[in-house]
């Protein structure tokens, strides 16, 4: 796309729609399993063989994305996590480990959305469970401000890369796809973004973010 391509599609642009991890948030499984280790006593590489890097391995996907989804409640995950541990882990420490997952606001992700909220309608659209909900909800409260609306896996009872979690977006924001950018660091859910339609970017932070939106000309490049 040359740059009079990419002005004339920025132009078309309404609203701007967030991934929150890897994109807004910085997040580590590292620290899920330092924390579990030292409250188990485990090895952390036998805690990565039982889980398999839980979020994105292969261990317990089923029971991670029914969880995103709602499907299940926290007490049930957390008892299904601790008998792959097979170690117990009170409700206090299993969650203290499970939020050390969460980072803090990558740098320039709270100018970058205040920015622009000034040209654009903001939203995020994020898998996430009640846990994590909690513990981003508020550590994050003055990032996410100029947000009109979070959209949650574990709330809406689908998660990406499922292609019903994007058009609830498009519902809400009711505009036609092409005129909704969307910014993901998961290649299915740009993927899958792009399938219905909104203009998807992969991106691994604000910076790469900022690089997309000033090569559309909504905001120039810092």
């Amino acid at each position: 796309m040359d740059r009079n391509e990419a002005g004339q599609a920025g132009s078309r642009i309404r609203a701007a729609v967030f991934d929150l991890g890897g994109v807004i948030l910085e997040i580590s499984m590292d620290r899920t399993v330092r924390a579990w280790s030292e409250a188990t006593g485990l090895e952390p590489e036998a805690i990565r063989g039982r889980l398999g890097d839980l979020p994105t391995g292969q261990a317990d996907r089923t029971a991670y994305h029914r969880f995103e989804r709602g499907e299940i409640d926290a007490e049930t995950f957390r008892r299904g996590v601790c008998e792959r541990l097979g170690h117990p882990l009170s409700q206090e420490a299993f969650d203290r480990g499970w939020n050390a997952l969460l980072g803090g606001p990558i740098e320039g992700a709270e100018a970058l959305l205040a920015s622009l909220a000034r040209r654009l309608r903001l939203a995020l659209l994020t898998n996430t469970n009640c846990i994590h909900a909690a513990s981003w909800r508020r550590t994050c409260r003055k990032v996410l401000a100029p947000l009109e609306r979070v959209f949650t896996s574990y709330e809406m009872g689908c998660r990406k890369p499922e292609p019903a979690c994007f058009r609830r977006v498009l519902d809400y924001l009711a505009l036609p796809p092409d005129e909704v950018l969307y910014f993901d660091d998961a290649p299915e859910n740009v993927a899958a973004a792009a399938g219905v339609g909104m203009a998807s970017r992969l991106v691994t932070g604000p910076k790469d973010v900022q690089r997309e939106i000033a090569a559309l000309g909504i905001l120039p490049e810092t």
